[in-house]
């Protein structure tokens, strides 16, 4: 549809250009030269024209816009506090625990692109319960909890919004949700996605910044040890006053986005979805998408598989598959888990997604671009304490690019060129117009 009413405009526009063009040959119809040099000018951007129509690209939107307004959007993909994480910010330099934990330096590597966003968002895989040494340092395969002192150090990096609809949510319980809301409130952190209540649960959040409205929904496919107490359309569980994760249902997925599409400038649905270790997206998160677009989405951002899956656009809107993951110790090769696989859980990437309102009013994508990250295990020189892990995590760039880096590099580098090449036609046929009108 916006590719034909674009179509439709510029035809127009060139319908008139062309009247007015032919009744000035009418009046010159001796120089035959200047006839045929206006008409090769005029098929030579109806041509370029054409051949732009034909991109991925939001022609109608970006064609002819001065930028009104323009806020940065950063996500990222999954917070894991593994044990070997914990541990990271407990260690000294001789290798002996620290009184206070500290994590600055595990993310002063990225905290400035992170800090100096207008929103910053990532994937909250893990609840909270009080600190305690059994709770919070030790390894327990399966049952997150996060250290206080590394949300803290999470929101000081510059992080505002957490999604809180994954298949951890539940690792320490239902009271494990509850003391992640008043952890998360009482910073004055956003979340999305889980909640005390079914009600609190599913609601979205609106974010304003420079006069747009930003939805935030969350979704999950996922759930361990599901302890919800409500399923839609079932006596037996019908309990919307206990602890709930948004669990994703079509019916109640579309309803929210549809709502909440009436009440914003831009739409961002987080999703928990795919398969562990995959690398391609599968039917079902396809099918997914289409549904998130279909009832109002501008941009998906998904999480789930630990590695890194692409970043597309499809029927108006983007998707970014997986993002991988942003702090965990996943160090085994996943070539052992899924045959395509080698150290994929250990990349991930912070998008930056550059919003601006048009003239039309309308909130878009005008640029997106990108920070790869890698976990790395850095040996710890000294060992006094003899811990089985004697490494600490460290947030660094890749020494080198895998595929599915290169894959959404190229694809980003396409959308940047596509969109010089429509700045670039918008001035020439606003310098046609004027020298023939």
């Amino acid at each position: 549809m916006v590719k034909l009413t674009g179509i439709l405009i510029i035809f127009l526009i060139f319908h008139s250009c062309n009247n007015q063009i032919v009744k000035k040959e009418k009046i010159l119809h001796k120089n035959k030269i200047i006839k045929k040099e206006k008409h090769a000018s005029f098929q030579k951007i109806i041509t370029l024209t054409t051949k732009i129509l034909n991109t991925n690209i939001k022609v109608k939107d970006i064609l002819l816009s001065p930028y009104l307004d323009t806020i940065y959007i950063v996500a990222t993909g999954d917070i894991i506090p593994h044990g070997a994480v914990k541990q990271t910010g407990r260690l000294g330099i001789m290798g002996y625990f620290k009184k206070e934990p500290d994590f600055t330096n595990m993310f002063k590597g990225i905290k400035p692109l992170i800090e100096n966003s207008d929103i910053a968002f990532a994937n909250f895989e893990t609840p909270y319960e009080p600190d305690t040494f059994e709770n919070m340092y030790k390894s327990i395969p399966y049952k997150f909890n996060i250290p206080l002192k590394m949300i803290k150090t999470l929101k000081n990096t510059g992080f505002t919004i957490f999604s809180l609809a994954n298949n951890h949510m539940y690792d320490q319980g239902v009271d494990g949700i509850a003391s992640t809301i008043d952890i998360l409130d009482k910073l004055h952190l956003k979340h999305i996605g889980a909640n005390k209540t079914y009600k609190s649960a599913i609601k979205p959040i609106i974010i304003r910044k420079k006069g747009i409205k930003i939805g935030f929904v969350a979704f999950t496919t996922w759930i361990n040890n599901d302890k919800n107490q409500f399923i839609p359309n079932q006596k037996e569980k019908n309990n919307k006053k206990a602890p709930y994760i948004n669990r994703y249902y079509e019916k109640t997925a579309i309803k929210t986005i549809t709502e909440l599409r009436k009440k914003v400038d831009f739409l961002i649905v987080s999703t928990h979805w795919g398969h562990e270790y995959h690398k391609e997206p599968s039917f079902e998160q396809k099918k997914k998408a289409k549904v998130f677009i279909k009832a109002g989405a501008d941009l998906i951002l998904g999480h789930h598989p630990h590695v890194l899956q692409p970043l597309v656009y499809k029927d108006g809107a983007y998707i970014v598959y997986s993002m991988g993951n942003f702090i965990s110790n996943q160090f085994f090769d996943v070539k052992n888990r899924h045959a395509r696989h080698k150290r994929a859980n250990r990349e991930g990437i912070i998008y930056q997604f550059q919003l601006i309102r048009n003239n039309n009013g309308k909130v878009i994508i005008k640029e997106i671009n990108y920070r790869p990250i890698y976990i790395y295990q850095e040996k710890l020189k000294h060992n006094p304490l003899k811990l089985k892990e004697a490494y600490k995590i460290v947030l660094k760039q890749p020494k080198n690019s895998s595929n599915e880096y290169k894959k959404i590099v190229e694809f980003i580098g396409s959308t940047k060129i596509e969109v010089e090449k429509l700045e670039e036609l918008s001035s020439k046929i606003i310098k046609f117009i004027l020298e023939n009108i």
